[in-house]
């Protein structure tokens, strides 16, 4: 929906026989009335392509428009509870952002693969002009340490006690890396299904839903002196050093 609001990742089956060979179809049941964006996104001789198309209507009764924006780190999801970490989010070079699915014991939760993949992470910009669906980075790929968040079991007086949930490690973190191509507010979609949770094959996953903030590049480290002060020092260094070496060339014994 065009407050973000809404989501839903949808995949088409091929229509009917009698229909034109290719066309794709999908049903889908809208909550809310209002404006919707749809993407769709094409895998045609290994490389993916991404349609973006005209906002559509949906009419019924209720609000159209509720944007919440809000920036936090922890999710109630039903019985469990996501979280979100990251270190920073800059326009114009790769961003990792890790999540993490909780029970309310502080326990990780396992996933069922969902579509093949342990998690999907949908990153949509505010105004509608950016989208982006990504998985998991491959288990073998080399990340940088990252910060995570705070949960339930971190908020205790006794960390030590003898049944406490271990922590949550590195490896328990699902992590993407993004690449965005606008700054400002995104909202970004993580999908999964917790190993017994009771949800079919085809029923739809469980979605946490973040807002995040894409900053512009960052700027370049400040230079301790300016360029030209840098290039007066040398200049007047190397004007010793050529002083000293004519001096000791015509230096008469």
């Amino acid at each position: 929906r065009r407050d973000l609001t809404e989501f839903s990742h949808i995949h088409p089956e091929p229509a009917p026989a009698k229909q034109t060979s290719g066309i794709l179809s999908a049903r889908h049941v809208f909550k809310k009335p209002g404006e919707y964006k749809i993407w769709s996104e094409i895998k045609y001789k290994g490389e993916s392509h991404v349609f973006g198309h005209p906002l559509a209507t949906v009419r019924g009764e209720g609000s159209t428009f509720e944007l919440q924006k809000e920036i936090v780190t922890n999710k109630i999801i039903g019985n469990y509870q996501a979280g979100i970490s990251y270190d920073h989010l800059h326009l114009g070079e790769p961003s990792h952002i890790d999540l993490i699915v909780k029970d309310f014991e502080g326990r990780v939760v396992p996933l069922d693969n969902y579509l093949g993949e342990k998690m999907h992470l949908s990153a949509i910009s505010e105004d509608l002009t950016q989208f982006v669906h990504t998985h998991p980075d491959a288990e073998d790929g080399t990340t940088e340490d990252h910060h995570s968040f705070r949960l339930v079991e971190e908020a205790r007086a006794h960390t030590d006690e003898p049944n406490a949930p271990p922590k949550a490690t590195e490896a328990d973190h699902i992590g993407f890396t993004l690449d965005f191509k606008k700054a400002g507010f995104h909202k970004v979609f993580g999908q999964f299904k917790p190993t017994g949770a009771g949800l079919g094959k085809d029923e739809a996953p469980l979605t946490a839903e973040f807002w995040i903030e894409v900053e512009e590049s960052a700027p370049p480290a400040p230079q301790i002196i300016s360029g030209w002060w840098r290039n007066l020092l040398v200049s007047i260094f190397a004007m010793l050093v050529l002083s000293f070496l004519v001096k000791k060339l015509i230096t008469v014994k």
